[in-house]
């Protein structure tokens, strides 16, 4: 049954996306993403996890501490060539949203968010010029949305949440509401959201708060 999952999964009517969370741990190829796409009717939607490498601002052993600084972190060219058209060409109308999810900041990162809001601007930009090409010609004006979610609680503090907000819905981004327990409740992130309405909502339910933040074995067992 679990080779057969994803298009039993698309049976049920209200079931309308998944997540492909497999391309954080390493970039697909647009072959792979077509195998997906493959199992799905036209109406149904992917969200895909944009890898590690360039959402990562550390280089992480096996373990998962981090060992060193990631020069990857972010960067436009290798966003696009290893995550944007690979999952523009192997899902097409199937892909709903690119989901860049920033994993946990080191300290000096959190101290001087000012420059990696910067960086984050510069990538959403170049991104959001490839999907103009790509999907110039789609029927119904389809686009893939942009968005980001964020695993500090200091991207909501009151010096980064206006600046924050204001890359996002300039560049044509949104903010992937994340239900998480390293992340304040919803209700919290809501005014960052609002800054953004009216556009699409993008929201991931990830670990119960009640596992704490560090609980993602426990809530899985």
């Amino acid at each position: 049954m679990a080779q057969r999952g994803l298009t039993a999964y698309t049976q049920h009517p209200l079931l309308r996306t998944v997540s492909i969370d497999r391309s954080f741990y390493r970039p697909l190829a647009a072959s792979e993403y077509a195998v997906y796409a493959g199992q799905v009717d036209a109406n149904f939607r992917f969200v895909v996890k944009a890898p590690a490498m360039v959402c990562d601002a550390q280089v992480r052993g096996e373990e998962g501490r981090g060992r060193e600084a990631n020069p990857l972190f972010l960067n436009p060219d290798i966003a696009i060539d290893s995550f944007v058209r690979p999952a523009c060409d192997g899902l097409g109308a199937s892909l709903g949203v690119l989901l860049f999810q920033i994993s946990p900041l080191p300290i000096g990162r959190l101290i001087d968010l000012q420059k990696t809001l910067s960086e984050l601007e510069l990538l959403s930009r170049a991104v959001q010029g490839v999907l103009a090409d790509l999907f110039a010609n789609s029927p119904n004006n389809h686009r893939p949305i942009v968005a980001f979610e964020v695993r500090d609680a200091d991207w909501l503090r009151p010096d980064i949440a206006p600046r924050f907000a204001h890359i996002l819905r300039t560049t044509g981004a949104t903010y992937c509401l994340g239900l998480h327990a390293k992340m304040p409740r919803i209700a919290e992130q809501l005014p960052l959201l609002r800054a953004l309405w009216p556009g699409p909502l993008v929201c991931r339910w990830n670990v119960n708060p009640i596992f704490g933040p560090y609980g993602y074995a426990d809530a899985e067992q």
